[in-house]
């Protein structure tokens, strides 16, 4: 395949799953040779990101006259490709369309369903939002040239919405498998004593306290269980606290992430059941498999069709503290070498599924067939 120029447009750099997916995209991108300029839209209230990065190639884009300005920098810089990160980064490409350019839209979750879980108050701006997200929507899928797909629910979701197979690709969050790898032996015996867990079951957790992550629900069922045989580690809190046989463990780097994966004998993913979650492809649940742990899940996405379909975990029916209970029991009654057994599973899935190399696979796929 030949090098090609590509304008990458995305959010703001912070730290967050999402530009996560970005950044290793753009590695992949840089690794193979294509001339990348990163343009991050943003508002007037986001230029201190731009700060930040002043040392790279960055222009920052307002919203307010976006178009005019993506306009002018295509022209400018004439790229091959326009890849346009998560559905306003895709927005910002809108004007690559007029210049015959390609439009790739990374499309990282679904925008009108994410706008339901999150917003539960309808009044008139939310149906006004309602619209013109829709309408969004609508515009991103029928006029980019290859929409990148983090899931497989949600290339069957577009299908059945009459998107041409051969305009989707598949390409699902990814880990690092040199980072996320078990700990030795002896660094988790010194991290389990230092907080007190060494006799128990340890059922993790890592991430955001969003309502379609399920933590709140996660931890009501934590609550609810008073037994010396179980301990729960929560990594992403806001400081540092014991709490019963409750672990916080304070927002860290993702870096520091797997000596705290690997104390767990259990991960946990609890989401809630909803279409948001349907088409969503968790970064957590690439670190998981990597992590060599058993998953406890609820049903819903790929990730509950893989951990049935591998072996390497449990799925529960629903996500409430009642379920999320019964499946840590479940665990419980679980031989320690059926359980040593899942996570090996877990491990070949992401080394053969959920590793940069294959990310990189299917990324160079994508290109390849778009400029054919």
């Amino acid at each position: 395949m030949r090098k090609l120029n590509i304008a990458s447009i995305s959010p703001p750099p912070i730290d967050s799953a999402a530009f996560y997916r970005i950044n290793k995209i753009d590695y992949i991108l840089k690794k193979n040779g294509h001339n990348v300029k990163n343009i991050y839209y943003s508002k007037n209230k986001s230029r201190l990101f731009i700060n930040e990065y002043k040392n790279k190639d960055i222009i920052d884009i307002n919203l307010f006259n976006v178009h005019l300005n993506s306009f002018k920098l295509f022209l400018n810089n004439n790229p091959d490709i326009v890849l346009g990160n998560t559905h306003y980064g895709a927005y910002c490409s809108l004007t690559a369309k007029i210049l015959n350019i390609p439009i790739v839209f990374d499309m990282h979750g679904a925008l009108i369903e994410e706008m339901k879980t999150i917003e539960t108050k309808k009044n008139i701006k939310y149906f006004v939002r309602y619209l013109l997200n829709k309408m969004l929507d609508y515009l991103l899928i029928n006029w980019a040239s290859k929409i990148i797909c983090v899931s497989e629910k949600m290339i069957q979701y577009l299908i059945d919405n009459k998107i041409p197979n051969n305009k989707l690709c598949y390409v699902p969050n990814c880990a690092d498998l040199n980072i996320f790898k078990e700990s030795k032996e002896e660094e988790i015996s010194k991290l389990k004593e230092y907080f007190g867990i060494s006799k128990s079951l340890i059922f993790g957790y890592a991430g955001g306290k969003q309502r379609w992550q399920g933590l709140e629900i996660f931890l009501d069922a934590a609550y609810s269980i008073n037994d010396d045989r179980i301990s729960f580690v929560i990594i992403g809190a806001d400081y540092f606290k014991k709490d019963r046989n409750i672990i916080y463990i304070p927002r860290i780097k993702r870096e520091e992430l797997p000596k705290y994966y690997s104390i767990c004998d259990v991960l946990v993913l609890p989401r809630p059941i909803c279409l948001a979650n349907h088409f969503a492809s968790p970064t957590k649940f690439a670190e998981y498999l990597a992590m060599k742990r058993p998953i406890l899940a609820t049903n819903v996405g790929d990730s509950a069709d893989l951990i049935k379909k591998y072996n390497c975990g449990i799925v529960i029916s629903s996500c409430t503290p009642s379920a999320i209970k019964n499946g840590i029991y479940n665990f419980l009654d679980i031989p320690e070498d059926e359980r040593i057994k899942m996570g090996a599973n877990a491990r070949k899935l992401a080394e053969s599924d959920f590793s940069i190399d294959k990310m990189e696979e299917r990324i160079n796929k994508c290109l390849s067939d778009l400029i054919k």
